[in-house]
């Protein structure tokens, strides 16, 4: 079955809160929120590590084969997603720049 899983990111002075929502072509199967706490509530990467994870044992729950499009928000998370992945930011915007 194939999925999409979104991601996305918001903050305000207080927390953060990063949000997720796995579907199908049909409907949503999926859908959660982790609000951030304590002393690394603005800690990006560590945040969004704990986000992504729990969004990726979300949709390894569901039944069946998995192909997954991951799609993240333009803050913080795709620089997790470059890390991921191991490319650079900088050769990226080169390679498509060219």
């Amino acid at each position: 079955m194939k999925y999409s899983l979104y991601i996305a990111a918001a903050a305000d002075d207080k927390r953060a809160a990063y949000s997720y929502v796995l579907a199908n072509y049909t409907d949503i199967i999926a859908k959660g929120t982790y609000l951030t706490a304590g002393e690394r509530r603005f800690d990006d990467s560590f945040c969004g590590h704990v986000a992504l994870q729990r969004s990726l044992r979300e949709t390894a729950r569901q039944d069946g084969v998995l192909d997954v499009t991951v799609v993240l928000d333009a803050g913080g998370l795709q620089e997790i997603g470059l890390e991921l992945l191991d490319v650079s930011p900088q050769l990226l915007r080169i390679y498509f720049s060219a």
